[in-house]
């Protein structure tokens, strides 16, 4: 970076940002991004000055996370709180039109597409949005016979305190897995998803390691050196009774694992 070099001003916003920004990503073209700060979501073209004020539309605000598609698409945006109230709300935009796939609410008032609405009235943080792409072989494909990716999303919260990993199918627009396990608000932790599907916990705790992939069950060594077998989410598959089913792993303490349709 040339430091003597003058900046060049790539985008103006037409209307100011209520505070600091936190969170900014782009497109892989480097010509779309998506900006927020505590009270304001903008999403911005800089190549065709297109603009538009998410936040306002939405009433959407305390954004926790944003990413974009492995098909560098559409931005998927992670809030805790909606009409001011405090949920899980976790919604899509599209790129090349932001304004495309909106649905009307219980108002009546333009929505994007949500794959998730909950009003649970709880905090959340330490907030993820990760894209899976099953083992080779194992992936699935839409009519075009294009890969089609999960995406993870992951996130502490408070009251119960747990940590909790859902897996979504974005051509279902529906939870596939939803692991839960214990976690104090207090704590910080940090989830990531590796190359190997295997999503790692980092915590005061340890290590964690989740394997959120379908493929063969593998042996790995904890901490004091024992060999453990360790079986992927997609494991438990079976025990669905109808496709829309999800299941959802309810192991807030080792004693106590339960397993739900």
């Amino acid at each position: 970076m040339d430091e003597g070099k003058e900046r060049e001003v790539l985008y103006t916003f037409k209307r100011p940002m209520e505070d600091v920004p936190k969170f900014g990503v782009f497109n892989s073209k480097q010509d779309c991004f998506v900006v927020t700060s505590a009270k304001s979501v903008f999403f911005v073209n800089v190549r065709t000055k297109e603009e538009v004020d998410i936040g306002t539309r939405e009433c959407v605000a305390d954004i926790q996370n944003i990413t974009v598609s492995s098909k560098d698409d559409e931005f998927f945006v992670l809030a805790n709180k909606r009409d001011a109230r405090l949920g899980y709300y976790l919604f899509r935009v599209k790129i090349d039109d932001p304004g495309a796939e909106l649905t009307k609410d219980a108002d009546g008032l333009p929505a994007s597409d949500y794959l998730i609405r909950w009003e649970n009235k709880l905090q959340i943080a330490n907030c993820d949005i990760q894209m899976l792409q099953q083992t080779k072989g194992k992936e699935e494909r839409d009519k075009d016979g294009n890969i089609i990716c999960d995406l993870v999303v992951s996130y502490k919260c408070i009251g119960i305190n747990t940590y909790n990993v859902f897996v979504f199918c974005l051509n279902t627009r529906l939870i596939k897995f939803w692991h839960e396990s214990f976690q104090l608000w207090e704590s910080p932790v940090k989830g990531f998803l590796l190359p190997s599907n295997d999503f790692l916990i980092i915590s005061n705790q340890g290590i964690n390691v989740i394997a959120i992939g379908d493929k063969e069950a593998r042996v790995i060594e904890d901490a004091e050196k024992f060999k453990r077998k360790i079986h992927s989410l997609g494991s438990c598959n079976y025990l669905k009774v109808e496709p829309e089913q999800h299941i959802l792993f309810a192991c807030q303490y080792y004693e106590n694992r339960q397993i739900c349709i």
